[in-house]
Parts: structure tokens; sequence; C-alpha cells
């Protein structure tokens, strides 16, 4: 606003000046949200400001931003998100003429949810090597899997990455629950079975795979000849099993797993 004052003395004396009034609008931050972002991805927004003598500058009054981002002096929040969450802070702008407004704002940034994918383990045969992987993804950082219930068969381990190895040495059919947890919150858990059989009997007869050790061994008999075959079993449950049957039925059962007599 443009206008002229004039002043006259006692005398009669006048003078005039001209003045002018400039009216600003009041400061303001006119952002009122921020997107959200992504863990591990590219993150970018802008504050703005409304009123005021540029230029305006922007600093975090309180609070914190979410980690791995920055806010610049124009206002910029930029940056990649290394922890999910949602952080609350106030940004606090000052013009020229050191006006200030202040706005609380969030900016929630989200990860993939951990999912397991592996649905099922394969059967072990006990004594024999045993590997099996458990697959999952998503999440924040770094997933690692422990037992969370149940048990796993004697002699088997769960590394944190998932991988399930060793030699089982007890029979049966195991039930287990394994967690996946990220580096932060995350978690997923799934229930597995693991059944462990016993050997096959060809791994019975180890001790007679030639001829002429079974021959030597059944000139003693029978008995003698099918207890000395059957002592590589990790049980004997099949051998007093195969025992109770006619020799004619042995006689076949061992032919799969020794030379035809």
């Amino acid at each position: 606003y443009n206008f002229t004052l004039s002043a006259t003395d006692s005398n009669g004396v006048a003078a005039s000046s001209s003045f002018s009034i400039v009216v600003i609008a009041p400061l303001s931050i006119s952002t009122s949200s921020l997107p959200s972002g992504a863990f591990g991805a590219s993150y970018n927004a802008a504050v703005s400001a409304t009123g005021g003598v540029a230029p305006v500058a922007f600093i975090l009054g309180s609070g914190s931003l979410p980690a791995g981002l920055s806010l610049s002096l124009a206002g910029v929040i930029s940056g990649s998100a290394t922890a999910p969450g949602t952080s609350g802070f106030t940004i606090t702008a000052t013009d020229a003429i050191s006006n200030t407004a202040s706005r609380s704002l969030s900016i929630a940034i989200t990860s993939p949810p951990v999912a397991i994918s592996t649905t099922s383990l394969p059967s072990a045969i006990q004594g024999n090597p045993y590997t099996a992987s458990i697959l999952a993804s998503g999440g924040a950082g770094a997933l690692a899997y422990t037992l969370a219930s149940g048990a796993l068969p004697s002699g088997l381990t769960l590394s944190n990455t998932g991988l399930l190895t060793g030699n089982a040495t007890s029979l049966g059919t195991f039930t287990l629950t394994v967690s996946v947890g990220d580096a932060f919150s995350g978690l997923a858990s799934a229930t597995y079975a693991i059944a462990v059989s016993a050997p096959p009997q060809r791994r019975c007869f180890a001790g007679c795979a030639s001829m002429s050790t079974w021959r030597r061994h059944s000139a003693a008999g029978p008995a003698r000849a099918a207890t000395r075959c059957w002592s590589n079993c990790a049980t004997c449950w099949d051998w007093r099993w195969w025992k109770a049957k006619t020799a004619r039925r042995r006689r076949r059962s061992w032919r799969a797993c020794a030379p035809a007599l």
C-alpha cells in the first residue's frame, strides 16, 4: 500500500513524504502429510510453505526422521530407509525476516511380510546323511531360522539360515515348528513332520554281500547265517519278524539282499 503524509506547523510551513506498507501473509507449512516409503528403497518428498518472506529454510524441530532419511534446508526429505516403522516429527520453517511456522508430520516405512515357502520336508533314513532347506522371503534385513517348538530327529540340526543337516539316529515321525524372523519385528512360522524310517534290508546284509561269505555263514546253519548277516542292522525288530516266517519265505527275502543261492 502506497500513501503520502503531509504535515503543517503553526507558521503554515508544510511538508510531505510518501510511504508504502507491505502486508505479508503469515508463514505456514502447507504440507499436511507425507507419502509412505519402502524399506531399502529410495525415498524423496518435499515439504512446502506459504506466506512469509523468501527464502524459507526448513529444519527438524523435534522427533526424528526414519533411519536413513535426511531433511535439506529446502524442505526435501530424501534417502533410503534402513528400518521399517512409523516415525513422527515436527518440521519448523523460518523465513527471511525470522517468522516461523511448524507442523507435525510422520512417515511410515513398510516392508514385505516374512513368508515361508517350504510346505513340507523330505523323509529321512536312519543313519543316512540328510539335507533339506526351509525357504523364506520378505521381511527387512537378514532372516534367521529357529526351532520354535517340537523336536528334530536325534542327529539332525537346524542352522540359522534354514538348513537341516545330519544323520538321523531315531526312528519315528517328528513334528516341529520353525520360526523365521527378520532383523526387526517381522515373523512367520510353519509346522513340519519328518519321518525317519529304517534302512533298506540290503544294508542289513552288508556283511554277506559276497557269495563266499554267505556260504561260510550258512554252513553253520540258517540261524547263525541270518544272525551274522543282520548284525549291521541298527535295530533287530525286522530280524525277529522274518525269523517267525518259514525257511522258504526267508530264502526269498534274502535273495533281494544277497546273491541268489
